[in-house]
This record gives C-alpha cells, structure tokens and sequence, in this order.
C-alpha cells in the first residue's frame, strides 16, 4: 500500500547492499561473514564474538574460532583470508609471536591454535607446550615450513593436534584444520608411515627421534 510511482520515479531504496543502515562499529564485511576487527597492540581481535561476523547465518551453529600464530605477515594474511572463506570457520585474531598470542588466546579462548615452529623472539614448541599445560582443551596445530620428518614427533610431544607443511596445497591445510577441529590427529601418510616402522621396530631402531 501506499502512493504510486509515476513512470519514470526511481524506485526507493530496498534496504539491501549499501543502502542498508550499518550497525555502529560495523562494516559491509560484518554482513559477509568476515571478521570485523580492531587493532590492540599490533594484533588483531574479532571486535565482537558474538555478533553477526562470528555466525554463518539465522539458525546456524557459532563460527569455530581461530587464532593464527605466525611471523611472517604475508603468510599469516593469506592463511586467514584461505580461513575465513570457510562456511564454519573464523579467524578472531592474529599474533607474530607468542607473548602476543597469550592475550588474545586469554580474551577469546579460541577453539583452535595454529601456530608455526619458527616464531619472533619465541619457540613454537615451547609455546604448544604452555598452551597444553594451560588449555587442555584447545587444540594446537602446527603448520610450518621445517621438515615434518625431524619436527612432527616433537611437535605432537609437546601437545599439538597436528603437523601440517606450508607447502602443502590449501584443501590439504583446511582438511587439517576440520579434522583437529573434530578431536582427530592430523599428519601427512609419509610422517604416520614413518611414525609407524618406527614404533614397530622399538627402541633400538637405528634411526632415533630427534626428541
């Protein structure tokens, strides 16, 4: 109801797109599933959990919370954006180290840590082996450039989930990610076969762990 248009009249706005009024604080990337994020000392935190950028939509379960730990800006940016085009995932904050991870990981309690070995002025060993002592319940999956051969073992020791190499193809590394996320190991064949003729020829296997 109500007065007609005459021919010609545009039409007046339909609420859609950019004529939709924007919640304060928020931008068009809010209403398409991305993070909206503000900057806290360098790294980034999700400015709300629990608003329109942490959902899939009316009716859907929660996005599962990431935190990328990772010094090279470059690949953390591209690791997130591959991340956040993920239906159930959300990057909700980045860290080029591990002090800076513990205040995010402390705000957000996160559902998974990805982190690499190699991080600015820390360890990401010793960095999963906190996290486990003091989150038993948030999975850490490694994801790094150094041989899956001589870190895997040492990474799983320490508490991590998973082992994934960098220069492994993008469905490889979001297939890890779900299958941490659902409570399983992740590792490549070549590293669980190696694990394996390791464990069955025992102790005295010439070849030790690096451990």
């Amino acid at each position: 109801p109500g007065r007609r248009r005459n021919p010609g009249e545009p039409a007046p706005p339909s609420g859609n797109g950019r004529d939709r009024q924007l919640l304060p604080g928020y931008t068009d990337r809010a209403f398409t599933g991305s993070s909206a994020k503000v900057s806290i000392s360098g790294d980034k935190l999700a400015d709300s959990i629990l608003g329109p950028a942490n959902t899939g939509g009316i009716g859907m379960q929660p996005k599962k919370k990431i935190v990328v730990v990772e010094d090279h800006p470059i690949f953390r940016l591209g690791l997130s954006e591959l991340i956040n085009q993920e239906p159930d995932l959300l990057v909700c904050g980045e860290a080029k180290d591990a002090a800076a991870a513990w205040h995010i990981i402390e705000k957000l309690q996160p559902d998974l840590v990805i982190a690499d070995i190699t991080l600015e002025n820390s360890d990401g060993i010793e960095f999963t082996k906190e996290i486990h002592k003091r989150y038993r319940n948030i999975p850490v999956l490694i994801l790094s450039m150094h041989d899956e051969f001589l870190y895997a073992e040492r990474a799983l020791h320490a508490g991590a989930r998973g082992y994934i190499m960098k220069q492994e193809a993008m469905g490889s590394v979001v297939d890890a990610i779900h299958q941490v996320l659902e409570g399983k190991l992740y590792l490549s064949e070549k590293v669980k076969d190696h694990i394996l003729i390791h464990l069955a020829a025992g102790p005295n296997i010439g070849t030790r762990s690096p451990i």
